[in-house]
């Protein structure tokens, strides 16, 4: 397990057997917290695939199978509380 502090929230990756075989999209317009999440994700072994708003992260999602999509809700372009749905 790897752990660290992001704006004052624990963040936890956990490693598993099975980590390398998971694909995330991880959706996240904020440049330090995307890089410190895929940094950690990575390290775990995890394939990590990037969107930088929701219009974005809509067109990935129906074109690849993720096993995982890490949303943020405050997203340009297309809000995570409208794309989640």
């Amino acid at each position: 397990m790897f752990s660290d502090t992001l704006r004052g929230y624990r963040v936890a990756v956990f490693c598993s057997v099975f980590a390398g075989r998971m694909k995330i999209l991880l959706v996240e317009d904020e440049p330090d917290t995307r890089q410190l999440l895929t940094l950690q994700l990575t390290a775990a072994r995890y394939t990590v695939e990037q969107a930088t708003d929701g219009l974005t992260a809509l067109e990935l999602a129906l074109e690849w199978n993720y096993d995982l999509i890490i949303l943020d809700l405050n997203l340009p372009k297309l809000d995570g509380h409208i794309l989640s749905r």
